[in-house]
Protein backbone atom coordinates (compact mmCIF):
# COMPACT_ATOMS: atom_id res chain seq x y z
CA UNK A 1 0.00 0.00 0.00
CA UNK A 2 2.59 2.66 0.92
CA UNK A 3 4.76 1.60 -2.11
CA UNK A 4 1.34 2.58 -4.06
CA UNK A 5 1.28 5.62 -2.54
CA UNK A 6 4.96 6.78 -2.95
CA UNK A 7 4.96 5.52 -6.77
CA UNK A 8 1.32 7.78 -7.01
CA UNK A 9 3.01 10.77 -5.10
CA UNK A 10 6.13 10.70 -7.45
CA UNK A 11 4.17 10.47 -10.47
CA UNK A 12 2.26 13.64 -10.03
CA UNK A 13 5.19 15.08 -8.92
CA UNK A 14 6.53 14.84 -12.30
CA UNK A 15 3.14 15.45 -14.33
CA UNK A 16 4.62 19.14 -13.97
CA UNK A 17 8.10 18.65 -14.87
CA UNK A 18 9.30 18.92 -18.39
CA UNK A 19 11.52 16.04 -19.72
CA UNK A 20 14.04 17.57 -21.81
CA UNK A 21 16.06 14.97 -23.48
CA UNK A 22 18.76 15.68 -26.26
CA UNK A 23 20.46 12.98 -28.30
CA UNK A 24 21.68 12.49 -31.84
CA UNK A 25 18.39 12.91 -33.26
CA UNK A 26 18.06 16.67 -32.20
CA UNK A 27 22.22 17.01 -33.06
CA UNK A 28 21.77 15.18 -36.47
CA UNK A 29 19.22 17.65 -37.47
CA UNK A 30 20.94 20.80 -36.27
CA UNK A 31 23.74 19.36 -38.50
CA UNK A 32 21.05 19.12 -41.17
CA UNK A 33 19.76 22.32 -41.01
CA UNK A 34 23.07 24.29 -41.05
CA UNK A 35 23.52 22.60 -44.51
CA UNK A 36 20.26 22.82 -45.82
CA UNK A 37 19.16 26.35 -44.44
CA UNK A 38 22.74 28.07 -43.72
CA UNK A 39 25.14 26.44 -46.32
CA UNK A 40 26.58 29.89 -47.23
CA UNK A 41 27.90 30.63 -43.54
CA UNK A 42 31.38 30.39 -43.63
CA UNK A 43 31.15 33.32 -46.28
CA UNK A 44 28.32 35.40 -45.20
CA UNK A 45 25.43 35.68 -42.12
CA UNK A 46 22.73 34.10 -42.79
CA UNK A 47 19.33 34.60 -41.20
CA UNK A 48 18.90 32.94 -38.02
CA UNK A 49 22.74 31.84 -37.77
CA UNK A 50 23.58 33.48 -34.42
CA UNK A 51 20.55 31.29 -32.92
CA UNK A 52 22.58 27.97 -34.09
CA UNK A 53 25.96 28.88 -33.53
CA UNK A 54 28.42 29.20 -30.23
CA UNK A 55 29.18 32.14 -29.17
CA UNK A 56 32.72 31.86 -29.71
CA UNK A 57 32.03 30.48 -33.53
CA UNK A 58 29.84 33.37 -33.93
CA UNK A 59 32.71 35.96 -33.42
CA UNK A 60 35.45 33.93 -35.65
CA UNK A 61 32.43 34.02 -38.13
CA UNK A 62 31.79 37.74 -37.58
CA UNK A 63 35.43 38.66 -38.03
CA UNK A 64 35.93 36.54 -40.81
CA UNK A 65 33.17 38.47 -42.60
CA UNK A 66 34.37 41.64 -41.85
CA UNK A 67 37.89 41.20 -43.04
CA UNK A 68 36.31 39.67 -46.30
CA UNK A 69 34.47 42.88 -46.76
CA UNK A 70 38.08 44.58 -46.06
CA UNK A 71 39.38 42.59 -48.49
CA UNK A 72 37.06 42.43 -51.55
CA UNK A 73 36.53 38.61 -50.91
CA UNK A 74 38.84 35.74 -49.98
CA UNK A 75 40.36 36.10 -46.35
CA UNK A 76 41.40 32.83 -44.61
CA UNK A 77 40.80 29.77 -47.16
CA UNK A 78 40.66 29.82 -50.76
CA UNK A 79 37.93 26.57 -50.84
CA UNK A 80 34.20 26.01 -50.23
CA UNK A 81 34.92 24.17 -46.51
CA UNK A 82 31.74 21.99 -47.39
CA UNK A 83 34.05 20.44 -50.19
CA UNK A 84 37.51 21.07 -49.26
CA UNK A 85 37.57 22.39 -53.04
CA UNK A 86 37.25 25.60 -54.71
CA UNK A 87 35.19 23.40 -57.58
CA UNK A 88 32.70 20.83 -57.16
CA UNK A 89 29.31 19.53 -55.73
CA UNK A 90 27.97 17.56 -52.86
CA UNK A 91 26.19 14.57 -54.28
CA UNK A 92 23.97 12.33 -53.32
CA UNK A 93 23.49 10.44 -50.83
CA UNK A 94 24.55 12.78 -48.10
CA UNK A 95 24.43 11.07 -44.66
CA UNK A 96 25.23 11.97 -41.11
CA UNK A 97 25.77 9.95 -38.23
CA UNK A 98 26.94 10.75 -34.85
CA UNK A 99 30.35 9.95 -34.51
CA UNK A 100 32.59 10.92 -30.77
CA UNK A 101 30.14 12.16 -27.72
CA UNK A 102 31.59 13.79 -24.62
CA UNK A 103 30.54 15.61 -21.45
CA UNK A 104 30.06 18.58 -23.28
CA UNK A 105 29.43 17.92 -27.12
CA UNK A 106 28.90 15.45 -29.90
CA UNK A 107 30.79 15.34 -33.38
CA UNK A 108 28.39 14.60 -36.40
CA UNK A 109 29.87 13.33 -39.64
CA UNK A 110 28.25 14.32 -42.99
CA UNK A 111 29.17 11.86 -45.53
CA UNK A 112 28.73 12.63 -49.39
CA UNK A 113 29.62 11.97 -52.45
CA UNK A 114 31.90 14.88 -54.04
CA UNK A 115 31.28 15.54 -57.88
CA UNK A 116 33.87 17.42 -59.12
CA UNK A 117 32.03 17.27 -62.77
CA UNK A 118 28.98 15.28 -64.05
CA UNK A 119 29.58 12.70 -65.54
CA UNK A 120 33.53 11.78 -63.60
CA UNK A 121 33.73 9.41 -61.07
CA UNK A 122 32.59 10.32 -57.09
CA UNK A 123 34.68 10.67 -54.29
CA UNK A 124 33.45 10.28 -50.80
CA UNK A 125 34.18 13.05 -48.57
CA UNK A 126 33.17 13.93 -44.86
CA UNK A 127 32.15 17.26 -43.22
CA UNK A 128 32.67 16.77 -39.80
CA UNK A 129 30.52 19.56 -37.41
CA UNK A 130 31.41 19.87 -33.82
CA UNK A 131 28.65 20.67 -31.52
CA UNK A 132 28.86 22.17 -28.15
CA UNK A 133 25.81 21.35 -25.32
CA UNK A 134 23.25 24.56 -25.19
CA UNK A 135 20.80 25.90 -22.52
CA UNK A 136 17.39 24.81 -22.97
CA UNK A 137 15.83 24.67 -24.60
CA UNK A 138 17.97 23.90 -26.92
CA UNK A 139 20.17 21.34 -27.00
CA UNK A 140 23.20 21.60 -29.08
CA UNK A 141 25.33 25.08 -30.87
CA UNK A 142 27.41 24.60 -33.78
CA UNK A 143 30.72 24.77 -32.55
CA UNK A 144 33.16 24.26 -35.45
CA UNK A 145 33.05 22.48 -38.69
CA UNK A 146 36.10 20.51 -39.59
CA UNK A 147 36.55 20.40 -43.56
CA UNK A 148 37.25 16.87 -45.62
CA UNK A 149 40.77 17.72 -46.06
CA UNK A 150 41.16 18.59 -41.99
CA UNK A 151 41.28 22.05 -41.43
CA UNK A 152 39.32 23.82 -38.38
CA UNK A 153 37.05 26.69 -39.57
CA UNK A 154 37.19 28.04 -36.48
CA UNK A 155 40.96 27.82 -35.90
CA UNK A 156 41.25 29.07 -39.16
CA UNK A 157 38.86 31.96 -38.58
CA UNK A 158 40.47 33.00 -35.34
CA UNK A 159 43.85 33.29 -37.49
CA UNK A 160 45.45 36.35 -39.33
CA UNK A 161 44.12 35.58 -42.72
Amino acid sequence: MRTGLLIAAVSLSLCGTTVFACGDREAISLASRLFAKHRLFYAQETPGLKKIVSPAFYQALKGHYRCGEKEGGICHLDYEPWLGAQDGEVGAPVKYAVTARSADGVSVSMSYAFVLEPGTPKKAQTVVLQLQKAAEPQCWLVDDLVTPIGDSLAKSYRGKP
